[in-house]
């Protein structure tokens, strides 16, 4: 921003000057004539002291009183220039405009040979402080449906990829899918669980989503991202293929899978103090609390699974889903650092593969019985019913006269 600043003609009042000194006396200036100085301004508030804010206050009255045409003639995206690297810290103004060359947003009303392109350095995102905008002043942020829609089709690659590792036998017992009504069932959770992990790690920030799909040579985060993520869940697959570890559940715990066990707990205290130390260190103390209680929030709802079944557990039955671990593992992973990314790519691959192998199967329900009709062939096995509810049962035993078993 300031190489910026020292090449701008327009706002060059404000260059080399001590901002604290000029703070009390910036509302008297007109910053009306050119958006430009809205930017000199933003970078003003984040130097100045708390007495700079009356006068920015001042300003953005102001700004929107004279600034309806200016915004007439830009596009509002909530892209950010090139080079920006705010972690979610806007600005109380609102959307600020400047000028970009990163393609990132342009004034459509002004035709393709338009020479200035517009961005808005970002959308006001503090609930603590007012937002100076008129009727009609909200600008429908097109970035974040369109990182959503990406993040969507990425998921939904992974959930083809697995299918297609289904039809070669890996793993070996996954789920029929011919039923459409079972398929839509899946996307229905790809979407809505999916989108709101997407809100949990910051992918719908086109900041956060630039730093995770970021394709240049000397930064290939993108594809160290797809690439984690489709092998991760392809390998997730394949140890299935391992008769030991294809039985390992977290429902039932079992001597013999005490040392998986045990490595699974200690990787996941590492990486949740790991997110917590870093989300207390490069936060301010609200900003801990919010990711702090959002997690805690996820973790009480999928406990309560828990809570239910310990207060009925003769009638209830519990399976703590691998594809609901993984969104649990996932949703940790908010921060613009390799830990995190790995986090994030593994765990969102084990929650896609989980629903692409064997469905959006409940964690709870009820207990299911089925009903054992012994064969009128000899030498036979006896005839199984389908899964029926424990009311189901009762009615049978009541009204039929069968010599049957349940189990």
């Amino acid at each position: 921003q300031a190489r910026w600043l020292e090449q701008s003609s327009i706002c060059h009042t404000f260059q080399n000057v001590r901002f604290h000194e000029q703070a009390s006396s910036l509302s008297a200036l007109d910053f009306s004539s050119h958006p430009l100085c809205l930017h000199t301004l933003y970078c003003l508030q984040r130097m100045a002291d708390s007495s700079f804010e009356s006068g920015a206050r001042d300003l953005a009255h102001q700004f929107e009183r004279t600034g309806d045409d200016v915004r007439r003639n830009v596009e509002m995206t909530g892209f950010r220039p090139g080079g920006w690297t705010g972690n979610h810290r806007e600005p109380f103004l609102g959307s600020l405009l400047i000028p970009t060359t990163s393609g990132s947003s342009f004034d459509s009303s002004r035709g393709s040979d338009a020479r200035t392109e517009w961005a808005t350095l970002g959308r006001r995102t503090s609930l603590r402080h007012r937002t100076f905008l008129a009727a009609h002043g909200h600008r429908i942020p097109v970035s974040q449906y369109l990182t959503f829609g990406i993040w969507f089709l990425v998921l939904f690659s992974e959930y083809i990829l697995v299918r297609f590792t289904c039809v070669l036998g890996i793993p070996e017992d996954c789920t029929d899918k011919s039923d459409v009504v079972t398929v839509m069932q899946d996307m229905q959770y790809l979407l809505f669980p999916g989108l709101v992990l997407a809100v949990l790690t910051g992918m719908h920030w086109p900041d956060r989503f630039d730093y995770v799909f970021t394709f240049k040579r000397d930064e290939p985060r993108g594809w160290y991202f797809l690439l984690t993520f489709w092998g991760f869940g392809v390998f997730w697959s394949s140890l299935h293929l391992i008769p030991s570890l294809g039985r390992f559940t977290l429902t039932e715990i079992t001597p013999a899978f005490a040392i998986p066990l045990l490595l699974l707990l200690a990787g996941s205290v590492a990486l949740v103090s790991w997110h917590l130390r870093t989300a207390w260190r490069h936060n301010s103390r609200s900003g801990f609390l919010a990711y702090l209680l959002s997690r805690l929030a996820v973790v009480i709802f999928y406990s309560m699974y828990i809570i239910i079944k310990l207060a009925d557990s003769e009638n209830v039955t519990f399976h703590f889903h691998h594809y609901a671990f993984g969104f649990l593992a996932a949703s940790l992973a908010e921060f613009n650092h390799p830990v995190s990314m790995t986090l994030l790519a593994c765990g969102t691959a084990v929650f896609v593969q989980g629903l692409s192998a064997y469905g959006a199967d409940p964690i709870i329900g009820p207990h299911l019985y089925r009903m054992r009709v012994p064969s009128k062939v000899s030498g036979e096995p006896p005839l199984l019913s389908p899964a029926i509810s424990q009311q189901a049962v009762n009615f049978f035993q009541q009204v039929c006269d069968l010599s049957t078993t349940w189990g």
